[in-house]
């Protein structure tokens, strides 16, 4: 696998594109809107909402809304065709929650139907939960390779701001002994990705360049009190090209317990792949959980990060990056990139 990535968009509470999502992180500023929700005895409960939405809009409209911003902007280098000549026959690989309380199977497919008709596509593929992402790079490779498709739009979009699904979270707290979880948000990335040869004949900047992306089922789940062992996860790493030693890492490391003990068991095992002193980022903490868009939020916010030269650890400038991310029924999905220029 190597793909071109030639368009990226990001949204969520912190800002609507990809460069304000690097620079407002690190700053961190604008500060979170003052949550509407109130619980029990009065206290407001810390949630993060994208403000220019507000907090009363039902689910599916507010994650339509979020999906498509980003959409726009990663696709708007190519809906120039004077600009990304070559590059007309674009395929759509949505990524959303599966339905949950909050969210219907109703919610999801007017969501999903919003999208393809704003870029004109028939028949988008379809992926669930926070690894979707990478199984939707997979799936880009192969409409690339075969030719139905001469670029590929990646969108992934969550929101966790419904009265419903704040209600269940707050009835469903996580363990006291467990990792603490950032507070509910949501969120929205894109990303589009082509072949080399295509991004340079359509004349397009190259953002990063993407060589391999793997998903593996693990044992433990968000649904279960399975022992965490890493296995899936560190066969997942096996399963990516060794290019180099990773110098940053986005992923969801300060997500709960599960997460958090995935990833450092494989990291314990895949030492050798990385660099001592590697950069490690969780965007959630600054944003919010931001649901089934984690996988490909982490990837975007990586690639624009390195874009930007916005990383910290020296050993991050001109190495290999990683994101990852795992779902709710325990895929666990990673993919191996380069920042432009690398």
């Amino acid at each position: 696998m190597k793909l071109a990535v030639v368009g990226l968009g990001l949204v969520s509470p912190a800002g609507i594109t990809s460069s304000e999502h690097v620079f407002y992180l690190r700053a961190r500023v604008p500060p979170p809107a003052a949550s509407p929700f109130l619980l029990a005895g009065g206290r407001r409960l810390s949630v993060g909402f994208c403000p220019w939405i507000g907090a009363r809009e039902r689910a599916a409209a507010r994650i339509a809304r979020i999906a498509l911003t980003a959409m726009v902007e990663a696709t708007r280098p190519l809906l120039h065709p004077a600009r990304a000549p070559g590059l007309d026959r674009i395929a759509l690989v949505l990524v959303a929650a599966s339905p949950r309380p909050g969210l219907s199977r109703d919610d999801v497919r007017e969501v999903e139907a919003a999208l393809a008709a704003r870029l004109g596509v028939v028949d988008p593929l379809r992926f669930r939960g926070e690894a979707g992402c990478f199984a939707g790079l997979r799936a880009a490779e192969e409409l690339l390779a075969g030719g139905q498709a001469r670029a590929v739009a990646i969108v992934a979009a969550d929101s966790l701001i419904s009265i419903e699904r704040l209600r269940h979270w707050v009835s469903h707290p996580p363990s006291p002994w467990a990792a603490e979880v950032p507070r509910p948000s949501e969120g929205a990335a894109a990303l589009v990705v082509t072949t080399p040869d295509a991004a340079r004949l359509a004349r397009l900047p190259l953002l990063g360049t993407v060589h391999g992306a793997a998903v593996v089922q693990g044992r433990s789940t968000d649904a279960d009190d399975a022992i965490v062992d890493g296995a899936a996860m560190t066969q997942a790493l096996r399963d990516l090209p060794r290019i180099g030693r990773v110098g940053a890492v986005f992923g969801q490391l300060q997500v709960g317990s599960l997460r958090q003990t995935e990833w450092l068991l494989a990291l314990a095992r895949s030492g050798e792949r990385f660099e001592p002193e590697h950069e490690a980022t969780c965007p959630e903490v600054e944003v919010g959980v931001v649901g089934a868009a984690a996988g490909a939020f982490n990837l975007a916010y990586g690639l624009a990060t390195l874009r930007h030269g916005a990383t910290e650890s020296p050993a991050a400038a001109g190495a290999p990056m990683l994101a990852w991310a795992i779902s709710p029924d325990g895929t666990r999905g990673v993919a191996m990139a380069t920042g432009a220029g690398a």
